[in-house]
């Protein structure tokens, strides 16, 4: 797969009407790891030690079909009431009026997948009227019965249907695989907003 970083800020956006992904989550939740993931790829997209560290939007073009989209973190308790509001800003802007945007990827940690952050953000997006997998991280730890049982509690939690939901981890390439390929499916015909 080739893939190619792209960063945009502010409202330089890319102009090339390739469908486009986000992925969404808490600081902490692991998408940039979930991105280098998909992506089949080692140091695409930055994975920081601290959480808080993406500011803007990152674009992250896929075999030249998609772009997949790492939103700036929530929940992140050290970053100031001003830079949250700036995050927040920039998120909202880019959800409510790109035509380009198919589809957003929620994507939690496995550990602690139910936060009122998390309900609260994947309800915001379903009332724009974006369609949303959910994804759980860093479930590393997980033997697969309880991988089960989560993917079955995060459809009850967040209402996705059950080819919308992932629980993945580095050694989970077959359900890596699988959300790559619903992924570049889902991006083929890019829906118009309602």
């Amino acid at each position: 797969m080739r893939a190619v970083h792209a960063e945009y800020a502010g409202t330089d956006l890319p102009r090339d009407g390739l469908p486009e992904i986000a992925l969404f989550g808490r600081s902490n939740a692991g998408k940039s790891t979930l991105i280098n993931m998909i992506a089949g790829t080692r140091g695409l997209a930055h994975v920081g030690k601290t959480p808080g560290k993406t500011r803007y939007r990152y674009f992250f073009r896929l075999d030249r079909r998609m772009y997949l989209v790492d939103l700036p973190g929530y929940g992140y308790s050290e970053a100031s009431i001003r830079e949250r509001g700036t995050w927040e800003r920039l998120i909202r802007d880019y959800v409510s009026g790109r035509a380009a945007l198919v589809a957003g990827v929620l994507v939690v940690d496995a550990r602690r997948c139910d936060t009122p952050l998390d309900r609260e953000l994947a309800t915001w997006w379903s009332q724009e009227r974006r369609e949303m997998f959910v994804v759980a991280t860093k479930a590393d730890k997980l033997n697969q019965s309880d991988a089960a049982k989560l993917g079955r509690d995060l459809r009850d939690v967040y209402g996705a249907p059950a080819d919308r939901v992932f629980v993945v981890s580095p050694q989970a390439h077959r359900t890596v695989d699988r959300l790559r390929h619903m992924l570049f499916e889902f991006a083929k015909q890019p829906r118009v907003l309602a």
